[in-house]
């Protein structure tokens, strides 16, 4: 549900005298509500902007040659369409209703804009508790023009009569060439005939036991077709059906004369069987790794002697075949499967033959969905032919989508405009970059694509989906980059400027360290050498096995403007890189890292501590300790600048860069430390680990050994313990019972949520966690002595709490570090973000940012401290609380991720707000003003359970966000009003989710609403957003300052001071939100509770007589506290509109 919040109505003694002094008051109060929630509605809105990446689990595909289209289904029961790059029509999606079902089949209806989709829903019988299947045909409708709207919607939906499905399987799915019938081939070998115009099924069905009874009496009788394999249409004879058994007949059957022009058996079990030459031949694939060509236009249907091209060794079958032609040229034979089995059994494959010098069998590295080739047919009007001319090669498989280019030599594959494998290689962290300048943006593409492997060569050639059409997407100036690290010691950069999301460039940390897979001097490992037969090429990204996994990147910074990047390892190894336009060579003796001993700094700490974890990485080149001789080239772009190798090699848990200072600041579980990587010196290093614990560790229990025998009968008094404890809960409960219905009566009244303490806690040696690991790191310059001066300055957040200030004294010769201050929590909750903000609410900028200089001189600085459980707001330099919010002692939510965002209003541009964005383990996110902490809005945003999502979570400066909805997807979601999603669908989903689930409530509810007569005219409430809730302020009396006056009157004169300290006007000099995107909202149910009855009063008599309320509203009272449950186009409508 979507929070909104608005302010509280004042306690004033009722006097219903419109005329009276208080009831003005009230009336001021009252319109300063409607338009702070007015203007609540104009900066924040949930929206879902897009899917980025690789859909998850896909079942089905298929392509529309006349409007270039193409779909994709999923297991999970989404559909995604994809269309010309840089096209309103790039990337549609489509959610089912509210219990998705898998998609079985996906067909386009050729040239129409629609989608017929095939779909199996499993029930279970209450009554037999069996799961009974259905099969559903539904016809989907794709939007022509973008403008009215962008979403693919249901139009028909068709059940499959349960006597066809029962106890079968439907195993071919065709559409006619006209788009008028579609056939259904089942499993018994029944065939069943579908109207799409009509959509329903068709009288009659091509029935197995009149081809059972037709076969020629030469050939060998059988009882038994198998499963329909294939069903193909005759491309020019539109009354003739190619049909493939799996027994190994194939029928040519006209279904409008209902009988059987052609029927061959087949020595060997058919996989497929497809017309070629335009209906001339036809092609079948078996089950024994061959192929065999049929000429229909002989009189006896002469064949080909069947074809086993990686023989003569038994072989895997041949799934699916099919034959194109060309014109000036061979035809092309492609086939999948078909290896020998005793060497190849677990290669999945697809080869393609062109003529005896053209022949690769593509190997790849997750299993084939579907594949077919996008044709560009000509016709030789001399002969009277027509032929295919195959353009490119589309392979839908389970974890990536490829295409291969099939007119360029050695068929290249296209570098994918969208689709891309996210997940090659395990994320494990991300990082978000806005407004990238042009100079980077341009050499980062520039070194992608001269950094490829050798087995990546990719076309020249534009992407085959194109309608060579001029309407073309505006796109943005700035670029936004997104920043993936993953387990295999990668980083990637993804463009996600666009809705589509596009690799840019590469970066490998591998190359810099030893593993099992680094070749030696001279050595290739991707050389493949010619006498090897299958002629195998290896294609594809995907890859889910890693090398090592200390090479797994856990944090990455970029610096767009100096242009640094910093990475750190699971091993301890921080990378600092910068870019270079050249090839550098580097020789291992060269290549040293620089090691930084945080333990050594305290000798009681190091003289008890083991460490027990894995080894550091070592760097190319070195074997046991020793350095050979040679060097490795790197190529142009990140290269190398610094390598620092932290001891002991612990995960890195935080990482700052300060790239004015030249400073990096990184974290692990043992401590912390500062580096200086111009100068290549260490600057702080200081260790966490607390000394009387590692004794501790080290003396075992409290420094008593316990014996194998002594904690045997420990554990058998704790299991006795606990049957003890059981038995006397079940004699409490019983006593119980008779206390519940009184109790029951007691607590129909509603109560306030009850806060609990925030208690400290103390860490024991057990916890998952230790108490030393550093959180957060965070350089900025800001008033820490004194109100005067601005100090560069390093915060530094632990996991109990601790929060440690050093000041940095720059001089010519040395940087010092000096510990100004040091916080500590009472509560010890983990330290997760620290950010200072100025006068106006806006963060202070990092040193990648550009800083806006009259928002720095200010001497009003506040920080603010967030915690796992809490978030709290002081002043500077004095460290004096001002305000917080608690999070869990309310809520029990813990904070797992924090960002700091700017809404602008999508009336007026001018107008913003700096917001503290917050995402939840519970998967809610929440929006709390600055720098009162008030809550603003909240959504759930996903499930709590999804903790992929929750982790890869990453918020942008624009109130967007970022996070993986499956390995393989990033979702692309925006809280501002300014932003409009491609992708519409969260409203609609929800209301269908509402009216699903409470049926028979909302039949009620719309019967008393029609029942209902209103007095007052009604005007039709706008479409809120999804899940929202209301929470009010309380009102003050006059703004203080004279900023505050000028902001209330620019706000519609609000009156109200903390309403007033949320307006932040952005000045010319700070960056504006260039987005071009609208909300998108849906409906819910809203609480509000309000502080005044003379108003309750009011408003009770408008609901129950007003007919404009949605919905069931009902209103209790508690002494001064009210609560109203109402839909939220009610609340909108009497406090959101003028």
């Amino acid at each position: 549900m979507f929070k909104f919040a608005t302010n509280k109505f004042g306690h004033h003694s009722s006097n219903h005298n419109p005329t009276s002094p208080n009831q003005t008051c009230k009336t001021e109060e009252y319109s300063s509500s409607r338009r702070r929630f007015q203007i609540q509605k104009e900066l924040f809105a949930f929206n879902k902007i897009a899917d980025k990446g690789f859909p998850s689990k896909p079942s089905a595909m298929d392509y529309d040659k006349k409007l270039k289209l193409l779909a994709i289904g999923t297991r999970n029961g989404d559909i995604r369409i994809y269309g010309e790059p840089n096209t309103p029509h790039q990337q549609l999606s489509c959610y089912q209703d509210v219990h998705p079902f898998p998609i079985q089949k996906i067909l386009f209806v050729q040239g129409q804009y629609q989608l017929i989709t095939l779909s199996e829903r499993t029930y279970r019988n209450d009554m037999t508790n069996k799961g009974e299947s259905n099969l559903y045909l539904i016809l989907w409708q794709i939007p022509n023009n973008l403008e009215n709207s962008n979403l693919v919607e249901k139009i028909k939906e068709f059940q499959i009569d349960q006597k066809i499905v029962k106890n079968t399987r439907l195993s071919a799915f065709t559409l006619l060439n006209d788009n008028s019938h579609l056939f259904l081939g089942f499993e018994t070998g029944d065939i069943y005939v579908f109207n799409v115009s009509q959509f329903q099924l068709v009288p009659g069905v091509i029935n197995k036991d009149y081809i059972i009874k037709n076969i020629p009496s030469g050939e060998k009788k059988l009882t038994q077709l198998g499963p329909v394999e294939s069903i193909s249409h005759h491309p020019k004879q539109l009354t003739k059906l190619l049909i493939a058994y799996q027994r190994g007949l194939w029928v040519l059957f006209d279904f409008i004369k209902n009988q059987i022009d052609q029927i061959i058996q087949t020595q060997q079990p058919i996989e497929s069987a497809v017309f070629y030459q335009q209906g001339e031949c036809i092609a079948t694939s078996h089950t024994d790794g061959s192929f065999i060509l049929w000429d229909l236009t002989s009189d006896s249907c002469s064949s080909s002697p069947p074809n086993i091209v990686y023989g003569p060794y038994p072989c895997k079958a041949v799934t699916k075949c099919f034959v194109k032609t060309c014109r000036n040229d061979q035809p092309y034979v492609i086939f999948s499967g078909g290896c020998p089995r005793v060497n190849y059994s677990d290669k999945i494959s697809i080869s393609v033959i062109q003529g005896e010098n053209s022949h690769v069998c593509f190997d790849f590295t997750s299993k084939i969905i579907d594949f077919f080739t996008i044709d560009k047919p000509c016709h030789d009007k001399q002969a009277n032919l027509t032929y295919d001319n195959p353009q490119a090669l589309l392979v839908l498989l389970e974890e990536e989508f490829i295409a291969i280019d099939l007119i360029s030599e050695n068929w290249p594959q296209y570098k994918l405009p969208y689709l891309y494998s996210v997940h090659s290689s395990a994320i494990i962290c991300t990082h978000y970059v806005n407004k990238v300048s042009n100079k980077l943006y341009s050499m980062l593409k520039k070194y992608g694509s001269m950094n490829q492997d050798p087995c990546e060569v990719f076309s020249e050639r534009e992407w085959p989906i194109s309608l060579n059409k001029n309407e073309d997407i505006e796109l943005p100036e700035n670029k936004d980059l997104l920043l993936t690290g993953h387990e295999d010691g990668s980083v990637r950069f993804w463009d996600v400027t666009n809705m589509s999301m596009s690799l840019m460039y590469r970066l490998k940390t591998a190359d810099y360290f030893q593993t099992d897979s680094t070749p030696l001097d001279g050595e290739n490992i991707d050389t493949i050498s010619d006498d090897n037969w299958p002629p195998f090429r290896k294609i594809g990204t995907f890859d889910p096995y890693s090398d090592d996994p200390k090479l797994g990147i856990q944090k990455i910074h970029l610096c767009p403007q100096k242009e640094i990047l910093v990475i750190a390892g699971t091993a301890g190894q921080v990378l600092v890189m910068n870019l270079c336009d050249q090839n550098k060579e580097i020789n291992y003796t060269e290549l040293e890292s620089h090691k930084i001993n945080i333990i050594g700094v305290s000798p009681e700490v190091e003289s008890h501590f083991i460490w027990k974890g894995h080894e550091p990485l070592t760097t190319r080149g070195r074997f046991n300790g020793q350095v050979s001789q040679g060097s490795f080239k790197v190529p142009p772009g990140y290269q190398l600048k610094s390598l620092i190798q932290l001891y002991p090699p612990a995960t890195v848990s935080a990482l700052a860069l300060n790239t004015e200072w030249q400073l990096v600041a990184m974290g692990t579980s043992h401590g912390f430390a500062m580096y200086d990587y111009n100068n290549s010196k260490d600057l702080l290093i200081r260790c966490t680990l607390d000394p009387s614990m590692l004794i501790l560790n080290e003396s075992g229990n409290g420094g008593t050994t316990i014996s194998r025998r002594k904690s045997l009968k420990k554990s058998l008094r704790e299991s006795f313990r606990k049957l003890r404890r059981g038995r006397s809960q079940k004699t409490n409960t019983r006593k119980n019972e008779s206390i519940k219905p009184i109790e029951s009566e007691l607590n129909e009244a509603p109560h306030k949520p009850i806060e609990r303490q925030v208690e400290s806690r103390e860490f024991k040696q057990m916890d998952d966690i230790p108490p030393s690991v550093i959180r957060y790191m965070y350089f900025v310059r800001t008033y820490i002595t004194n109100n005067q001066q601005m100090v560069n300055s390093l915060w530094v957040g632990t996991n109990t709490g601790i929060i440690y200030i050093y000041a940095l004294q720059f001089t010519k010769a040395n940087i010092s570090c000096l510990l100004a201050k040091e916080m500590r929590l009472k509560h010890r909750a983990p330290v997760v973000n620290i950010q200072v903000i100025d006068q106006f609410m806006q963060p202070l900028p990092l040193a990648e940012e550009k800083e806006d200089k009259n928002s720095n001189t200010e001497h009003n600085h506040k920080v603010i401290i967030c915690s796992e459980e809490q978030f709290k707001v002081f002043q500077l330099p004095a460290l004096k609380p001002v305000c917080k919010f608690k999070l869990t002692a309310v809520e029990g939510a813990r904070v797992r991720r924090i960002g700091y965002n700017c809404y602008m209003s999508k009336s007026d541009p001018r107008y913003s707000e700096y917001c503290l964005s917050c995402l939840s383990n519970l998967g809610d996110l929440s929006v709390y003003s600055l720098p009162q902490l008030k809550r603003q809005v909240q959504i759930q945003c996903m499930k709590q359970q999804d903790i992929n999502a929750i982790t890869s979570f990453v918020f942008t400066k624009q109130g967007q966000a970022f996070y993986l909805q499956s390995p393989s997807e990033f979702v692309h979601i925006s809280m501002s009003a300014c932003d409009s999603p491609q992708i519409m669908l969260q409203a609609k989903r929800n209301n269908k989710r509402d009216s699903a689930e409470n049926p028979t409530q909302t039949k009620s509810n719309e019967q008393s609403t029609s029942e209902k007569t209103s007095p007052v005219k009604q005007t039709p409430a706008p479409v809120p957003a999804p899940r929202t809730t209301i929470n009010e302020k309380k009102p003050a009396d006059k703004p203080n300052t004279k900023e505050e006056t000028v902001l209330s009157n620019n706000a519609e004169n609000l009156n109200d001071e903390h309403d007033n300290s949320l307006f932040s006007f952005s000045s010319p000099n700070k960056p504006k939100n260039n987005s071009s995107f609208i909300t998108n909202s849906g409906q819910s149910t809203t609480q509000l509770t309000i502080l005044n009855q003379s108003a309750i009063s009011s408003i009770n008599n408008q609901t129950q007589n007003s007919s404009g309320f949605n919905g069931s509203s009902t209103c209790v009272s508690n002494s001064n506290n009210v609560t109203i449950n109402m839909s939220l186009d009610s609340v909108v409508d009497r406090f959101g509109d003028e």
